[in-house]
């Protein structure tokens, strides 16, 4: 994640039941959230951090962030990355579909700060990077 509003990748692809290990470094200078959740647990923490008062956003730690997502039921989780520093989280994915990640310092989001991770089914093959043509 940087200063420009952006992660990378900006989707991967998982296998349902599979624990994953994100390494979630921040190579800019302001602080950046790494949320994970359906679209409904990022609108909401979008407006619980637009409602907080000034300053607030970044005061919270992980527990903070599990418990304010535990009404997002087990697709809810993050965490909060300092300036040039590198957090850690893991997550198992437990069932098919679509999770997003997102940061919600104030504006973030709203600046395109976000991405997505495709939970394929667990019997279901991953499907093969696009090749690009050969010149000949």
């Amino acid at each position: 994640m940087n200063d420009r509003f952006r992660y990378r990748p900006s989707a991967i692809m998982v296998r349902a039941g599979h624990r994953v290990t994100f390494d979630v470094t921040n190579t800019g200078k302001l602080p950046h959230e790494f949320i994970l959740g359906d679209r409904a647990t990022q609108l909401d923490h979008e407006h619980q951090m637009q409602a907080a008062p000034a300053g607030d956003d970044m005061d919270m730690d992980m527990h903070d962030h599990m418990h304010m997502h535990a009404s997002g039921g087990s697709d809810a989780g993050g965490l909060t990355v300092p300036p040039g520093q590198t957090r850690r989280l893991s997550w198992t994915f437990d069932k098919p579909g679509i999770v997003l990640y997102g940061c919600h310092v104030l504006g973030h989001w709203a600046a395109g700060m976000r991405g997505t991770i495709v939970v394929l089914a667990p019997d279901r093959p991953l499907p093969l990077p696009a090749l690009a043509p050969v010149a000949r």
